[in-house]
């Protein structure tokens, strides 16, 4: 049995002059490009593929060529969907009253018919490890749906309005936490629909009501019913739209890179959500482009059309396009999305995969003086890349803290700008923008991005992941008790284990063999971390094949495995038990075969 307990702190060690470039790029840093950006894009609605989006393509093109910033302009066919109108009635006496309401990005279309339907109030739960930060998927399968409007709790989640499909609904009317509602997207397929996930494309008319009105039919459906009739008009086709990429060059190793990004898109105006995103990509290419001269390797700075309408449509183009030189070359992709909003000022719920948890903290405490706990990347947020195997770094970084939000009786809502009410409605204005808290979060986002670019040895520790592996394999394993072996998977990872403790000592010699050490001299033990993300972040955060996208629905730590949760419920079916425990053996099969591969890689390469 192999110890986590060992102390396996990594020292991270630099090139030449990297402190006296990260002083220059972090006192660079300046609100005046930032804030230029945001009052311009406080006149455009960005919704993908229109006129205000490609003005805002534009403008951003016109600065990084003003500060001679090398960029490339993009052209992809996105498929995207853009609601209309919409219309939600409910039935009193003789005549139909308007409910004030709004429809997801792919909601299907109905009009000029109406649906007319009896509502039903349907439950949802959700475990507490599965708590997600876009949905609950848990529905009450003893509801009868079936051919009618159902209603239920939630900002929007992709994943119910699945589940309540399937089930017959045909209508959903999803009820907002509070007096506002918020734009979303109701689709679980992940970018651009394929032959395999087409069909996943919602079939049924979705609409999104306040609270109010949601404990209103409420009440009327338990008193006696709510007849309704709801009407949407959706905009769904393929969009040509404008991505920007712009890149700083690195000296020592300069086809490697860090791929920095955010989209361009918004709902209405999205001064949060996300105009200060693109103010800080902006901001960073500026200052990185200044000091260029000190960056080790390159960084990538990117701008994506399709988030909001499209569900990470633009940065799943790239990633299907740039998919080899994305797998050869990116050491790191970090996600910029609504720093510096109003009140958000706690860096404690920071998403940072495993294996950069320390790197992260390390840098946030020492800017802000807060020890981030960190939080499991969610499937989210243009995390286009985990089918790669791109170790990932942040979202949004600040968020408004818990006795803040108490005391001003905010809800929790989609988990971007903040967590501000003002998300996906058309109140994220500049009201909701703090400058200072954007330079804040710009100085987190400017040194993690210098760091990466000049750290030596990549500030990966992958013995943190295994240890996280093997601790969600050991539960796994008390679920399943004599059912299902999962020993062999423990095994090798405890032998992987073993081999990453040689690695770094190896490395760490290596750091400290030579003076002038270089990361091209490193290059041996960075190749091999990241064939270590390459393996490792797949098996964690995708279900499917490599280059293949998840859906847009919660996946769990070694997510494979969750069904071995159902076979205590099997015991009296022999027979779907046996079907899941074949299937649980090739999937413990493909998580052995990767521990052994990069395992003997390592000793190989030792």
């Amino acid at each position: 049995m192999v110890s986590f307990l060992e102390d396996k702190e990594m020292k991270i060690r630099f090139r030449k002059g990297h402190e006296v470039f990260e002083k220059k790029v972090l006192e660079n840093l300046s609100i005046h490009e930032p804030q230029a950006l945001l009052n311009r894009f406080s006149t455009l609605i960005r919704s993908s593929g229109k006129e205000d989006e490609f003005k805002a393509a534009s403008y951003i093109v016109d600065r990084l060529k003003h500060f001679g910033i090398s960029h490339h302009l993009f052209e992809p066919t996105l498929y995207i969907s853009l609601p209309v109108k919409s219309s939600l009635q409910v039935r009193e006496g003789d005549s139909w009253e308007d409910i004030r309401c709004t429809s997801p990005s792919f909601s299907s279309s109905t009009t000029p018919k109406w649906i007319k339907a009896q509502g039903v109030m349907t439950k949802a739960t959700v475990r507490e490890e599965d708590k997600y930060i876009f949905d609950t998927t848990i529905v009450d399968p003893n509801t009868e749906v079936k051919g009618k409007i159902a209603f239920c709790e939630g900002t929007f989640s992709p994943a119910m309005v699945r589940t309540l499909e399937d089930m017959g609904a045909v209508g959903i009317v999803m009820i907002n936490p509070g007096e506002r509602i918020h734009e979303s997207n109701c689709s679980t397929v992940w970018g651009t629909p394929t032959l395999e996930n087409m069909d996943r494309l919602p079939g049924v008319p979705v609409v999104s009501i306040s609270r109010p009105d949601g404990d209103r039919l409420i009440k009327m459906s338990k008193e006696g019913g709510a007849s309704l009739r709801l009407r949407t008009e959706m905009d769904v086709g393929w969009r040509r739209c404008l991505m920007v990429v712009a890149e700083i060059r690195g000296g020592d190793d300069p086809d490697s890179f860090i791929l920095v990004h955010g989209h361009l898109d918004s709902w209405y105006y999205g001064l949060c959500d996300n105009g200060t995103g693109n103010a800080t990509l902006l901001e960073l290419a500026r200052v990185l482009h200044e000091a260029r001269e000190g960056l080790g390797r390159s960084v990538r700075i990117a701008w994506w059309p399709g988030h909001s309408h499209g569900r990470y449509a633009g940065s799943t183009w790239y990633a299907d396009h740039f998919a080899m030189d994305l797998d050869e070359n990116c050491v790191a992709q970090m996600n910029i999305d609504s720093p510096g909003a109003k009140w958000a000022t706690s860096y404690d719920k920071v998403m940072v995969m495993t294996e950069a948890v320390a790197f992260a903290r390390e840098i946030i405490q020492e800017l802000s003086g807060q020890c981030p706990t960190g939080s499991r990347p969610q499937r989210a947020g243009d995390y286009s890349f985990n089918n790669i195997g791109l170790t990932s770094i942040y979202m949004m970084v600040s968020d408004i803290p818990d006795e803040v939000r108490k005391e001003k009786g905010f809800y929790i809502v989609g988990g971007n700008a903040g967590n501000s009410i003002s998300w996906h409605t058309a109140q994220d204005i500049i009201d909701y923008v703090d400058l200072d808290n954007l330079m804040c979060d710009m100085k987190v986002y400017a040194a993690t991005v210098c760091r990466l670019a000049n750290a030596l040895l990549l500030p990966y520790d992958f013995r943190e992941t295994i240890a996280s592996h093997r601790a969600r394999l050991e539960y796994y394993e008390k679920i399943a008790g004599s059912r299902f072996d999962l020993s062999p998977a423990i095994e090798a990872a405890d032998r992987l284990y073993a081999a990453l403790q040689r690695f770094y000592a190896s490395a760490e010699r290596a750091l400290e063999s030579a003076p002038d050490v270089s990361a091209v001299s490193m290059r041996k033990y960075n190749d091999l971390l990241l064939t270590l993300g390459r393996a490792l972040i797949p098996i964690d955060y995708v279900n499917l094949p490599r280059f293949e996208h998840d859906l847009a629905i919660p996946i769990l730590p070694l997510g494979r495995l969750e069904p071995i949760k159902d076979l205590p419920g099997l015991d009296g079916n022999p027979h779907l038990q046996n079907i899941t425990i074949n299937t649980l053996l090739r999937r413990r099969n493909q998580i052995v075969s990767v521990y052994q591969g990069i395992r003997k890689r390592i000793e190989t390469e030792l």
